[in-house]
C-alpha cells in the first residue's frame, strides 16, 4: 500500500465538527443535569466507628511517626536527624495489599537510612534478622503464622533466636490445640 503526502486539513470540516459537537454536548445537558462532584474524598484509614467506639485505624502518618519513635537506623545505628530517613515495611506491601491486609500498621515499621532502606529494597545488601525489633517479628508471626520464618529468612539475611523461639512457640501452641480437639 503506497503512502500517500501529509494530509491536507480542510477548516470547513473542522467547524462542522465543532458545531456538531456543541450542538450534541447542547442536547445532553438537557436531557439530564449532572450533579456536582464533591472533592472531598473519604479517608479510608480515619476514624471508624465500632459499636458505638472510635477506633483509630493506623494511616501512613501514624505508620512514619512509629518508624520514627525507633530513634536510629534499625540496621547501621545511625541516630535519627529529620532527614534521609524512611519508613520500611517488614512485610512488604504488595504482599499486604495482594491479601487485603492493613498496609500500615504500625508494628511493620522499621526505621531505615535512606542507604540502608535502598539496599534492602533492591535486594543489593539485604538486611539482617537481628535488625528488625520484637513488634516486627511478632506482627510477622501473627499475620502469617507458620509461614512468616520462611518469609522472614527469604527477604533477610541471617539468623535470629527471636524468629526460631516464636516459630516453636507456634508449634507448641499448634500441638496443644490439636490435643484439645475431640477425635
Amino acid at each position: 500500500m503506497k503512502r500517500g503526502g501529509p494530509l491536507k486539513r480542510n477548516p470547513e470540516k473542522a467547524r462542522e465538527w465543532q458545531q456538531r459537537s456543541a450542538k450534541k454536548a447542547a442536547e445532553n445537558a438537557k436531557k439530564k443535569p449532572r450533579k456536582a462532584m464533591s472533592r472531598k474524598r473519604k479517608n479510608p484509614y480515619a476514624k471508624k466507628q465500632l459499636k458505638g467506639k472510635a477506633i483509630d485505624i493506623a494511616n501512613s502518618q501514624a505508620f512514619r511517626l512509629a518508624a520514627v519513635d525507633q530513634g536510629y537506623c534499625g540496621n547501621c545505628g545511625v541516630p535519627y536527624t529529620g532527614q534521609d530517613f524512611d519508613a520500611h515495611h517488614v512485610i512488604e506491601k504488595r504482599y499486604l495489599k495482594a491479601n487485603g491486609l492493613d498496609l500500615f500498621n504500625t508494628d511493620n515499621a522499621l526505621l531505615l537510612c535512606e542507604e540502608c532502606h535502598r539496599g534492602q529494597t533492591n535486594r543489593l545488601r539485604p538486611l539482617p534478622l537481628e535488625c528488625l525489633t520484637d513488634a516486627n517479628i511478632q506482627y510477622a508471626f501473627y499475620l502469617l503464622k507458620g509461614y512468616a520464618d520462611t518469609y522472614l529468612r527469604r527477604l533477610y539475611t541471617g539468623d535470629d533466636p527471636r524468629v526460631t523461639r516464636a516459630l516453636a512457640e507456634l508449634e507448641q501452641a499448634e500441638r496443644c490445640r490439636t490435643k484439645r480437639s475431640p477425635p
